[in-house]
């Protein structure tokens, strides 16, 4: 059995920048000739990443950076049919 990687999803919010902590990445924007420039993505960022920088992400939701998402909304977004999914692993077996 696979270890599932758990997820927790968030929105940017246009005029904030949050950072990826840890890295040189920012969630849900980016650099561009003359400032930034936020998507209305929903991103998924790994629990065993959020669990080391908790406080930052924490603060980032309290201050309106971030907003939180859900699964859903994400597997909406990308065009998941999480039941069509499954269905086609039950066959294959």
């Amino acid at each position: 059995m696979q270890n599932a990687v758990e997820f927790q999803y968030f929105r940017s919010v246009p005029g904030k920048v949050v950072s990826r902590c840890g890295t040189t990445e920012f969630v849900g924007v980016r650099r561009v000739a003359g400032g930034w420039e936020w998507s209305d993505q929903i991103v998924a960022i790994p629990q065993s990443h959020l669990t080391r920088y908790m406080r930052e992400y924490k603060r980032a939701v309290a201050d309106g950076a971030l907003i939180p998402a859900t699964k859903a909304d994400w597997e909406k977004q990308e065009g998941l049919d999480v039941a069509a999914v499954k269905a086609e692993r039950g066959k294959s077996k």
